[in-house]
């Protein structure tokens, strides 16, 4: 069944591109299921592996071998051609939004660290800026927003300004370009 990143937007979407005859990708493999195996029950994140053009019956015994349990997909000309592969493995962290937050060339342990920061900045909600709010979370930042200029209490008034001061510290740390528009 052909998939699309579009199928999952909303959420945060590791992607490991990766062959059986790759030895930095054989490395590789280990961390990412252990990746997969901590965040598998977060219905934010999905963690897919994506198989460079062997054969499924190639592709099921080495994942047997090898105890892989996260989803591996079959790779095309297109989707090759979409993420510029030129090297593997090659790993990608998509936003909520299916944008390319960030892209991670080879392998060497440690770099799993690396993914691990990246990542765990769009899981927590307090830090991820508003860009990468799911649509429902933005709709209550606006709404939360619009309340604020209502408020006679300098206190309220006070925290509210924090919380978009914060909001907006958080937007000059992530990879946007502009600030979000706030309701008026």
């Amino acid at each position: 069944k052909p998939i699309s990143l579009s199928d999952y937007k909303g959420k945060v979407v590791f992607i490991d591109f990766w062959a059986t005859w790759c030895p930095p990708c054989r490395l590789s493999i280990p961390y990412v299921e252990k990746l997969y195996e901590q965040y598998k029950d977060n219905e934010d994140f999905v963690v897919l592996g994506i198989n460079l053009e062997e054969s499924k019956e190639d592709i099921t015994k080495f994942m047997k071998k090898q105890k892989m349990n996260y989803p591996i997909l079959l790779s095309d000309k297109k989707v090759i051609s979409n993420y510029k592969i030129t090297s593997i493995p090659r790993f990608f962290l998509i936003d909520r939004n299916g944008e390319i937050y960030n892209k991670y060339v080879g392998f060497a342990p440690g770099v799993e660290q690396l993914w691990q920061k990246d990542i765990e900045k769009f899981l927590d909600y307090k830090n991820r800026g508003y860009y990468n709010l799911t649509d429902k979370e933005k709709q209550e930042w606006d709404s939360g927003l619009k309340g604020c200029l209502n408020y006679r209490d300098l206190k309220r008034i006070e925290s509210c300004m924090k919380i978009i001061s914060d909001m907006l510290e958080l937007n000059l740390n992530t990879r946007k370009d502009s600030l979000p528009e706030f309701p008026t």
